[in-house]
């Protein structure tokens, strides 16, 4: 996650061990170096027709909710996505 709150990816294990196998990364790399970025982001309520031609070109999808901020008297409150599962 960014520290503008955007989902980066994903680190699996299988994804971990294919580039540490191949010596693309090493167990000092920073976790950036890992990370799995083909995916797709998914509501709730996405249809599971929609999930399943989503499976056609990715391994897995993050299932996303909207949470809203709140802060200090008078601010507006602000959204931000956050994983609430991932579907494969």
């Amino acid at each position: 996650v960014s520290a503008e709150n955007e989902i980066l990816g994903v680190v699996t294990e299988g994804n971990l061990t294919a580039l540490t196998m191949s010596g693309r990364v090493s167990g000092s790399d920073p976790v950036t170096k890992a990370l799995y970025s083909q995916f797709r982001q998914v509501s709730m309520t996405t249809p599971l027709t929609d999930l399943a031609r989503i499976f056609d070109r990715d391994h897995f999808a993050l299932v996303v909710t909207t949470q809203r901020r709140y802060s200090s008297a008078g601010c507006p409150p602000t959204e931000h996505s956050i994983v609430s599962g991932v579907v494969s």
